[in-house]
């Protein structure tokens, strides 16, 4: 189910609203473009191109998009895509609810593990949390790929995934046996210095990596919010397939 694009479009409306609800992904989403507009890259006098892969509802493109002037908006073009058709049709509905007007955007569907632009062509990459892919490797050889020498690659991962552990606790709520296998995946990347030279592995250079850490007091006990959790395809496959109204009751 979390490599079926199918299952994401199918959460997608529900995925965001979660996210607006619960704003977890959103909080280091706008850190990393905080990063981003530090390196101060982007200038009005150049035309830049800023692909953000697995963007789900544009959460990256949109916190990048806040930090610009309208010069700066102009100045770049900006391709939002995801593998899933639902989540590029939540971006777009995101970035016409935040951002109308004349901003040169494509929205696209792209699987991260072979992106259709070519070598070089890309200023900057956003890689946001998407790196639960059968073939991790091939996504962030990729995004390196397309991204142009001197351009920036931002990638985001969890070091601590809460809801993993929480949701074994629920697993055996439930009768069932936890799955230590999800905490590994959830924390595959957690560790920094593994990952800076896996990425220098795969051809990034001056690779920093930056920690971020912020305790979040969370209510479960909104619909939509628990109905996002348990529609997500990752959580519904630890959960073995579970119709997401039973786990609403039990939670």
């Amino acid at each position: 189910a979390v490599t079926e694009a199918s299952k994401w479009s199918d959460t997608a409306r529900y995925y965001r609203i979660l996210n607006e609800k619960l704003p977890i992904v959103y909080h280091f989403n706008y850190i990393a473009s905080e990063l981003l507009i530090q390196e101060n890259i982007l200038t009005v006098n150049n035309r830049y191109i800023f692909l953000d892969v697995c963007a789900g509802p544009a959460t990256y493109t949109l916190a990048v998009m806040k930090h610009l002037s309208s010069e700066q908006l102009h100045s770049i073009d900006f391709i939002v895509s995801d593998f899933s058709q639902g989540m590029v049709d939540e971006a777009k509905k995101a970035v016409e609810e935040y951002h109308p007007g004349n901003i040169n955007i494509n929205f696209q569907l792209i699987d991260v593990q072979n992106i259709p632009l070519p070598d070089s062509s890309v200023d900057i990459v956003g890689h946001m949390f998407g790196y639960f892919v059968p073939d991790r490797k091939k996504a962030f050889t990729e995004v390196c790929r397309v991204c142009k020498p001197g351009g920036r690659a931002v990638i985001g991962v969890w070091k601590y995934a809460c809801m993993a552990p929480l949701l074994n606790d629920f697993l055996v709520h439930l009768g069932k046996e936890p799955n230590a296998n999800a905490i590994a995946v959830a924390h595959s990347c957690a560790d920094g210095d593994a990952l800076r030279i896996e990425l220098l592995g795969y051809g990034y250079s001056n690779v920093t990596v930056h920690e971020s850490e912020r305790i979040f007091e969370l209510g479960f006990d909104d619909h939509d919010v628990l109905m996002g959790l348990f529609t997500n395809p990752m959580i519904i496959h630890e959960l073995d397939g579970l119709d997401p109204n039973y786990l609403f009751e039990e939670w």
